[in-house]
């Protein structure tokens, strides 16, 4: 928290976005705790949700099946994320934006921006099933980072970036991956 913000009420800080604690406290005070009761609400509520995304996603992978179909699983999986990120995420999400607003970056950004793209990536490829995110038109996370490196590597060169030479050593050993998960298929 910044010590140089101060309130006359409670509420929260304009600069990082966390609760603002009291200046001076008594112990005749009793301590508002409504914050840590909504977020260990939000905790144990998503942590219910969450089990049955994790079943639902792994224990097929062992073959276990559940009585559902495939889509109806995913479609399930969907919802059931959706209520997590959005519901139990939400106080993040909220102080992340209000951190952007103000230009003060800080970890509320950091989880709002990494929550918040792995959600729109995943509901992306369940609402558009045939939309290619790889710029080669073959889904695969190896092809993503083959073509991440490459245009960093371009950027090296121009001189549009500059860094060590040194982080590109695993380029090859990623390219090398690729080329015999394409010779497998």
């Amino acid at each position: 928290m910044h010590l140089e913000v101060e309130q006359d009420a409670p509420g929260t800080c304009p600069q990082c976005g966390m609760e603002l604690e009291p200046k001076y406290v008594t112990s005749a005070e009793e301590e508002d705790d409504s914050e840590l009761r909504s977020m260990t609400r939000r905790f144990w509520v998503a942590a219910a949700l969450g089990v049955p995304v994790l079943l639902l996603a792994m224990l097929p992978m062992v073959g276990v099946t559940l009585g559902l179909s495939p889509a109806v699983s995913r479609w399930v999986q969907l919802a059931l994320s959706s209520l997590i990120v959005l519901w139990a995420g939400g106080p993040f999400f909220v102080r992340g934006w209000r951190s952007v607003m103000t230009w003060n970056l800080n970890m509320f950004t950091l989880i709002s921006l990494g929550v918040g793209s792995a959600y729109l990536y995943s509901a992306m490829a369940m609402l558009l099933p045939g939309v290619s995110f790889s710029p080669s038109g073959v889904a695969g996370d190896l092809e993503t980072v083959d073509a991440v490196m490459t245009s960093l590597r371009a950027a090296r060169e121009t001189g549009a970036l500059k860094f060590p030479a040194g982080n590109f050593e695993l380029q090859a050993f990623v390219r090398s991956r690729i080329k015999s998960k394409r010779a497998a298929a």
